[in-house]
């Protein structure tokens, strides 16, 4: 869920920054469901904003190993 509220977090701070129709689209139909999870309203996909949480979560160095953080690794 951490992945989730950061990408709310830089959507709502910088919305200038997300282009993408289908990205957008798929961001209305992101719900959170009764067991608490966060996935797409049923018949519709959250590809998009599963890629996006993802790439933001790397991006910002939270997905980087021990080793990179360490310096052992360099990009």
């Amino acid at each position: 869920m951490y992945m989730i509220s950061e990408l709310v977090a830089v959507m709502t701070a910088e919305p200038r920054l997300f282009y993408s129709a289908r990205l957008l689209d798929e961001c209305r139909t992101f719900v959170r469901q009764e067991d608490g999870t966060a996935a797409a309203a049923s018949g519709a996909h959250d590809d998009c904003v599963m890629a996006m949480a993802i790439a933001l979560t790397v991006r910002n160095g939270l997905g980087k190993t021990s080793e990179a953080k360490a310096g052992w690794a360099s990009v």
